[in-house]
């Protein structure tokens, strides 16, 4: 079962989660979603020397691929972008690396979403919410329920599940993706497709 704690530990799997003021939508554009996704890559390493728009701007004037090696403050497990909030399923690499992570990216999206859609002020409902992962079943019970936000939502009727593309799960289903932002082999091994049905059979009672 899992509860809800107030200071995480490191190497404690915790679910976080957090969603825009008056329901906004937060994430309108492939582009947004995607500034959001490389947000959660780059700001997951324990050293940033720069903010992320001058790491952007750099790797663009030099021709040069974002190169993240090195040390992390968190291990994301499962994620899912929805219009209006996200979900991020962790494990704290380092002590107080979920505050640290957790401040970068909502302060760096709120600085680009300001930017790029001419508005201002708070993007985030103020502190985000975090939830203790304490045992097994509480994972994989977590890690669906956030793969099928997309279903739940009824945000992607017309489509499937494993195409939606701003969630680990499409990482799961495909492999090539240019997005490897999860440790999915925590939650699913490679060769274990019973995770991938049993999506499918939620999927389809869910839609039915």
């Amino acid at each position: 079962m899992a509860y809800r704690i107030f200071k995480p530990y490191t190497n404690g799997i915790f679910h976080l989660f957090n969603r825009s003021i008056n329901s906004e939508i937060i994430f309108p554009k492939k582009s947004d979603n995607q500034r959001m996704l490389t947000n959660i890559a780059y700001y997951m390493q324990t050293e940033q020397p720069v903010s992320l728009s001058y790491y952007l701007a750099w790797c663009a004037k030099n021709k040069s691929p974002m190169s993240l090696q090195g040390n992390k403050l968190i291990t994301v497990i499962s994620y899912c972008l929805m219009p209006t909030h996200f979900h991020l399923l962790v494990r704290q690499e380092q002590e107080s690396g979920i505050s640290k992570f957790m401040a970068n990216i909502q302060n760096s999206y709120t600085r680009y979403f300001n930017s790029t859609h001419d508005r201002y002020g708070h993007v985030f409902q103020g502190q985000y919410k975090l939830v203790e992962i304490d045992s097994e079943e509480a994972l994989i019970h977590v890690s669906r329920y956030i793969h099928l936000n997309p279903t739940t939502a009824r945000i992607i009727i017309d489509a499937k599940l494993e195409e939606y593309e701003y969630s680990s799960f499409y990482e799961v289903t495909h492999p090539d993706s240019a997005n490897h932002l999860a440790n999915t082999e925590m939650i699913i091994n490679k060769n274990n497709i019973d995770y991938q049905r049993k999506m499918k059979m939620i999927e389809k009672l869910m839609l039915d």
